[in-house]
C-alpha cells in the first residue's frame, strides 16, 4: 500500500498480562496529518502477537467498543506497521 504510515511512539509493557506494548501512529493525508493513539499488541497463550486498535470499555465488563475502525489494505498496513515496530523493539529490549 503506498501511503504514508509512521509508528510515532511504540512503548514496550513490563507488566504481566497480554498487553504487550502501545502504540501511536501518525497517518499523513493530503490536507494534515492524522495522529490516532490506542492500538496495543497483544499476545496470549504463545500464540502469534496481534494487534488491537483503540477501542473503550463498556459499562458491562469485559465487553469494549472500538473507537477506530479501518478496513481492508489499509487495515492490513497499520497492522504490519505495529508489529514491526514491536519486533524490533522486542529484539533490541532482549
Amino acid at each position: 500500500m503506498n501511503s504514508n504510515i509512521v509508528v510515532v511512539d511504540l512503548q514496550l509493557v513490563s507488566t504481566p498480562g497480554y498487553v504487550k506494548a502501545r502504540a501511536v501512529i501518525r497517518i499523513e493525508l493530503p490536507g494534515g496529518v492524522l495522529v490516532i493513539s490506542g492500538f496495543s499488541v497483544i499476545e496470549k497463550d504463545g500464540k502469534a502477537p496481534w494487534v488491537g486498535f483503540p477501542s473503550k470499555q463498556g459499562k458491562i465488563p469485559g465487553k469494549y467498543f472500538p473507537i477506530v475502525e479501518a478496513e481492508g489494505q489499509l487495515r492490513n498496513h497499520i497492522i504490519e506497521m505495529i508489529l514491526e515496530a514491536h519486533r524490533t523493539a522486542a529484539t533490541k529490549a532482549a
